[in-house]
């Protein structure tokens, strides 16, 4: 499976719910962005946008579900099996700046959805969890839209 492309299928996703003003990057984030930008470019690929957007995966973890053949199959239930018949459990986290119109809450649900419904249909990976922290509220933006 390739993280960046989970990446920038969450980070398209986050994007593209109302309240978000953008993706914020963190300090780690930054680190991580600068590294990921610096390899696709010497590859000679144009890097996605992933700024803001974490990937962990956990290659074929203990109690990860595997994809059943017969779900009536004791053999075939989850945690059953080798690990190297578990899928790999991935976690996403996402860091959002709010546009100052829409509640918070709201907001990172939708942002919750958004990326685990795009990831799975894009990819077909289900994600283990989806978290969404807010780093900062852009109150200019509502006030310049005449909306605070």
């Amino acid at each position: 499976m390739a993280t960046p492309v989970v990446a920038a299928v969450a980070a398209d996703a986050a994007a593209g719910v109302a309240g978000v003003a953008r993706l914020e990057t963190g300090v780690v984030g930054l680190i991580g962005s600068a590294v990921h930008q610096t390899r696709q470019r010497l590859a000679g690929t144009t890097p996605a946008d992933v700024d803001g957007v974490r990937v962990r995966v956990e290659p074929g973890a203990a109690g990860a579900p595997v994809n059943p053949a017969d779900p009536a199959d004791p053999e075939d239930a989850v945690g059953a099996g080798d690990a190297e018949d578990r899928e790999d459990v991935v976690d996403v986290e996402v860091d959002i700046a709010l546009d100052g119109f829409d509640q918070a809450a709201a907001v990172t649900s939708a942002v919750r959805r958004a990326v685990r419904d795009r990831v799975a249909a894009a990819t077909g990976i289900r994600l283990r969890s989806v978290c969404v922290t807010v780093l900062d509220v852009s109150v200019d933006d509502a006030v310049a839209g005449g909306r605070a």
